[in-house]
């Protein structure tokens, strides 16, 4: 794993955000690469760093009620504990998925466009869940991700619901 700081060096912490490690590898040589799919990887790094150095986030409670604007959301089923970092910009849209550790920290295990995962009753969302999960479990096989109904448990601080 990665541990994912503010890009601008001084910057504080507010959240902690840890990348799979392949994952990391992809996302930071995207930074330097200039096909619009590293511009795209590029965007969503950005996103992460909105979410490390405290920005205020919008937080999907409910994986089938939530606002498109969400930042975060949960996933069905929410007992699995797996939500996604909903990165809307530039085009296309992208999702992080990944879990929790603890309040406030945040594993990024997988990506995947919004358009390879069709609507959410379709097997590719499905598939990318259990894919997180898949990695999860390797990387923590003796522990779960932190789950609670709470919001306020998961992200702590500058968040608000939609």
């Amino acid at each position: 794993m990665v541990h994912v700081p503010p890009q601008i060096k001084g910057q504080s912490c507010h959240r902690t955000m840890f990348l799979e490690a392949k994952l990391a590898d992809r996302l930071y040589a995207a930074m330097s690469g200039r096909s619009s799919h590293d511009k795209r990887l590029a965007g969503l790094l950005q996103d992460v760093d909105n979410f490390v150095s405290g920005q205020f986030i919008s937080f999907g409670d409910h994986p089938f009620e939530k606002k498109k604007i969400a930042f975060m959301a949960r996933t069905d089923p929410v007992e699995m504990g797996i939500f996604d970092v909903r990165s809307l910009a530039p085009s296309p849209a992208m999702r992080l998925f990944g879990a929790f550790t603890e309040a406030d920290t945040f594993v990024g295990l997988t990506i995947r466009t919004r358009a390879e995962l069709g609507s959410k009753d379709e097997r590719h969302f499905s598939e990318a869940l259990v894919e997180a999960q898949f990695v999860w479990n390797s990387l923590f096989p003796d522990d779960k991700p932190f789950f609670s109904f709470n919001p306020a448990e998961h992200v702590s601080q500058n968040v608000y619901i939609v």
